[in-house]
């Protein structure tokens, strides 16, 4: 009469499927991002103008209040910052500059992968 048990292989092959199937498919999705979302970059192009440092800069998406400042340091003239990758969607900026000004941004679409760039002037 033959076992209605599995023997110690089949039990090892059942054991490494279920290790190693589940794995994969969590590996699978690890670094990607979907190719909706898009980068986000503020560049101070005070230099063509006043020169002065953009010291923050905030980000609101349509609903949402604003950020704190995302800006690591003071961007001096001529300089920009990635701020990374932020999902699809429409956003407003804010920053404050060094003489006093507060600079403003509406509805700039960050998506398809692409980069928005954010120049304050």
């Amino acid at each position: 009469m033959r076992s209605l048990h599995p023997g110690p292989s089949a039990c090892l092959a059942i054991l490494a499927a279920a290790i190693l199937i589940p794995g994969s498919l969590i590996l699978g999705g690890c670094g990607h991002h979907h190719h909706d979302d898009g980068f986000v970059v503020v560049d101070n192009r005070t230099d063509l103008t006043t020169s002065e440092d953009l010291l923050a800069f905030r980000l609101a998406s349509f609903g949402d209040p604003f950020t704190g400042d995302l800006l690591s340091a003071d961007l001096p003239p001529g300089s920009a910052e990635n701020l990374g990758i932020w999902r699809e969607d429409f956003y407003d900026g804010e920053g404050d500059l060094e003489l006093g000004q507060l600079i403003e941004w509406f509805d700039l679409f960050v998506g398809n992968g692409d980069t928005t760039v954010f120049e304050a002037r």
